[in-house]
């Protein structure tokens, strides 16, 4: 049985698109997204994979439509503002981990 395509070991970098590929491959569907991208735009990407993606009803502006309105993810998945919550993680070592994990994003 063939496996997935190895990795250099050295690194931890996830090549989606050759993943991607991987799966095409094998007769799966695939949707590549751009998430910095659907942030930037001010979309939300768990609606966007919702609407998009999954089909579901949706409202015109792109979101789930029917039921309880909720936050975003982006408003709701942020940092608490307590110094002692990031266990002694510092705002330069948020910003560094952020260059770096950007650095990667495909």
């Amino acid at each position: 049985a063939e496996t997935m395509p190895r990795v250099n070991e050295k690194y931890s970098i996830l090549d989606s698109v050759g993943l991607a590929r991987y799966l095409l491959e094998r007769g799966l569907r695939v949707h590549l997204v751009d998430s910095d991208g659907v942030r930037r735009k001010g979309g939300d990407l768990a609606h966007v994979l919702a609407c998009e993606i999954l089909g579901v009803p949706c409202t015109p502006d792109g979101y789930v439509a029917g039921g309880e309105p909720t936050r975003p993810a982006s408003e709701s998945n942020v940092r608490p503002t307590d110094p002692d919550a990031l266990g002694g993680v510092t705002g330069a070592m948020l910003a560094e981990a952020e260059r770096v994990l950007r650095a990667f994003d495909c």
